[in-house]
């Protein structure tokens, strides 16, 4: 089976001491769903990390997502991911952007020995996923990339 990761935003307000980010919670739930899979089968393929350790407050209609500190440790965590990880998964364009990443959604990307993704990130606030056609493309890639990861 080939290693996967899931980097995210922030935890929601509402994560617990242990929460799993991407994974407990309404945006977990959303991504099993996408992939087709039961929810612990998901949570035992994806390795998940949030960028920022800590709910940092509200933004807008959304949480706050401080730019310079995701950077900071998205800068830390890059050296290691490909030799950890096959396939890394960006949750958003905050996220991608913190990685100094620009890329359409689910269109590969190969940096030195790392295959990338950006996906819309899951969370409700997120627009992307009101459109039936869209949600449509996140399951056709989603259920393609469990099938490969599973391989």
């Amino acid at each position: 089976m080939l290693k996967s990761v899931i980097i995210g935003q922030a935890p929601h307000k509402s994560a617990v001491k242990n929460f799993r980010p991407l994974i407990d919670g309404k945006c977990g739930y959303r991504l099993s769903e996408t992939c087709g899979i039961e929810h612990e089968e998901y949570a035992q393929i994806f390795n998940t990390i949030n960028l920022i350790d800590e709910y940092m407050g509200k933004s807008g209609k959304g949480d706050y997502f401080p730019l310079k500190l995701a950077k900071e440790k998205a800068s830390q965590i890059w050296p290691d991911l490909d030799s950890k990880y096959d396939i890394v998964i960006l949750a958003g364009k905050s996220v991608a952007n913190a990685f100094g990443i620009k890329a359409e959604y689910f269109q590969w990307i190969k940096i030195n020995d790392i295959n990338l993704v950006v996906i819309p990130h899951p969370s409700g606030v997120n627009r992307w996923w009101n459109d039936d056609s869209n949600k449509e493309k996140a399951k056709q890639f989603m259920r393609n990339l469990i099938k490969e990861i599973k391989q």
